[in-house]
């Protein structure tokens, strides 16, 4: 009987060019994907008018510093290698921080609740050192009010008869968000589409909630502050001090504990304590960040969770399609 020799197969060089070239330009994609520039898609509604829900966003990853991923199982394009996220990814470790954040500017930033690591986009208005003061809807920064950007929306309401309402929502793209309650309809629109209206007869006015809902930074100033009127709180700011005293205490505990990784603790007779010493003082290791959402009452922001550190703001929105 006559065996058949199997021919052996060789690697030629061709393919092993066309393998070096794939490790290439994957290498190049994964490099600029994680520390350079990245795809997002935004589920949310809470940045309107500037980014609507299911808008596509390009990221400046570099914009601020660079970030270095902890594992590979964090870099998304190993996930799904064109797909786009869903903001979904364990965060990043900044090593170098090139720039900081300027007000009005759009970031990407990991959520500081502790069960999430969800990535979100909101708006800069806060910088470190700052006072941040909210009074029926309009911000003030260091008792300096802030400028309406166009892109903000708030509640209007228009007290009229039902059909009137269905006429004018026949002729105006506006969403509402409940019923007809005293003939009274919610309307998320714009100052500008406000005035707009105002022009043509719908005398549109701005609603104050006095709602507990949703929760607010720091929670034991919950019924005292609302989304509509907020504060005043100072964001800490790197290597400032701050004396302990009960409300300040109860300010920024948790950012201490959280973001710091100490544990101040108060007794019953007043006296704070670190590291089982006495102490009057705290000095602050982080800058943070207040960050709103352009759908003022629809966005869970830092009226919700509070600062947010520095090393958590990963970059800045660059493009919205």
């Amino acid at each position: 009987m006559r065996l058949k020799t199997i021919k052996e197969k060789t690697v030629t060089p061709q393919f092993l060019k066309k393998i070096s070239y794939s490790l290439f330009f994957l290498t190049i994609l994964i490099i600029v994907k994680s520390l350079i520039l990245d795809i997002y898609l935004v589920p949310s509604r809470s940045m309107e008018t500037a980014i609507q829900a299911n808008d596509i966003i390009i990221v400046n990853k570099a914009a601020y510093g660079i970030n270095i991923p902890n594992s590979l199982n964090q870099i998304g394009v190993l996930k799904g290698l064109f797909n786009l996220h869903d903001m979904n990814i364990l965060p990043f470790s900044n090593v170098w921080f090139k720039s900081d954040p300027r007000r009005n500017e759009i970031v990407l930033f990991y959520s500081p609740e502790k069960a999430k690591n969800n990535l979100l986009v909101k708006r800069c208005i806060g910088l470190p050192g700052e006072v941040v003061y909210i009074k029926n809807d309009s911000v003030f920064i260091n008792s300096v009010v802030q400028n309406d950007l166009g892109t903000y929306k708030f509640d209007y309401v228009k007290k009229t008869d039902f059909w009137g309402i269905k006429e004018r929502r026949k002729s105006q793209d506006l969403r509402s968000k409940g019923g007809e309650q005293n003939y009274v309809r919610h309307f998320y629109i714009s100052v500008t589409e406000q005035e707009n209206l105002n022009k043509k007869g719908y005398r549109m006015i701005r609603f104050q909630h006095n709602t507990t809902f949703p929760p607010v930074f720091p929670s034991f100033k919950q019924g005292e502050w609302n989304y509509q009127n907020y504060g005043p709180i100072k964001i800490p700011k790197k290597n400032e001090q701050i004396i302990l005293t009960e409300s300040v205490y109860r300010i920024y505990k948790d950012v201490i504990k959280q973001f710091e990784g100490k544990e101040v603790t108060r007794s019953i007779s007043g006296v704070y304590y670190m590291d089982g010493k006495a102490i009057k003082t705290y000095k602050f290791k982080n800058d943070y960040y207040f960050l709103l959402g352009d759908n003022r009452l629809n966005a869970i922001d830092s009226r919700y969770f509070g600062f947010i550190p520095r090393i958590l703001i990963k970059g800045r929105v660059e493009f919205i399609k």
